[in-house]
């Protein structure tokens, strides 16, 4: 059985994968004010229902890297897969700690992980100096998004479902009347922000 863990709660279907050959098994983590206790209880359902070398699959990077050592800490053994690695390169005490979570993950053979270029693949390696195999999976558009700007023509593009700031940035493109922004974001968002 494959086990997909998601990162919010009411998972839009247009994200759920299809054609698989196991039976799916959808996890949702609650929404919390802080983003942490959410996902950790997500990874607590995951390790709970699942069993020893079912494959956990995981929507946002850092849930997987928390249920691997959940796992590590409990001994009990899952394979793990891990969506578009995001980690950045800070020189913040928190990103260091958070840099040696990555890397002993990462170690493993049981954890599996994929990133959206190759390039940022080979800088992940120099950066953790670590030598691991990753899958490049490129950001897809799928045929059922609306299309909310007449052209692409832009000079910013803002994008992706990864703690993103949208007001922040919606209050940036006002501060910049002559500078065309691209925002692409899920329909829950766009919703929530289209009359600001």
């Amino acid at each position: 059985m494959i086990h997909i863990l998601h990162g919010f709660s009411n998972v839009d279907s247009e994200f759920k994968p299809r054609n698989l050959r196991q039976e799916v098994h959808y996890i949702e983590s609650p929404r919390t004010k802080k983003r942490i206790v959410g996902w950790t209880i997500g990874c607590f359902r995951a390790l709970c229902c699942s069993r020893k070398g079912e494959t956990v699959f995981c929507w946002y990077d850092f849930q997987a890297v928390l249920l691997y050592w959940m796992c590590l800490l409990t001994f009990q053994r899952r394979n793990i897969g891990c969506l578009n690695i995001l980690l950045k390169k800070k020189d913040t005490i928190q990103n260091r700690i958070v840099s040696k979570m990555y890397r002993k993950a990462l170690m493993s053979k049981y954890f599996h992980a994929s990133v959206t270029s190759s390039h940022y693949g080979e800088l992940l390696k120099e950066w953790l100096c670590l030598d691991f195999n990753y899958t490049v999976i490129h950001d897809p558009y799928h045929e059922k998004w609306e299309r909310k700007c007449e052209s692409l023509n832009h000079d910013i593009f803002v994008g992706g479902g990864n703690s993103r700031d949208w007001s922040f940035m919606l209050e940036v493109a006002k501060q910049m009347s002559d500078v065309k922004f691209l925002f692409v974001m899920n329909s829950l968002d766009y919703h929530m922000l289209k009359n600001i």
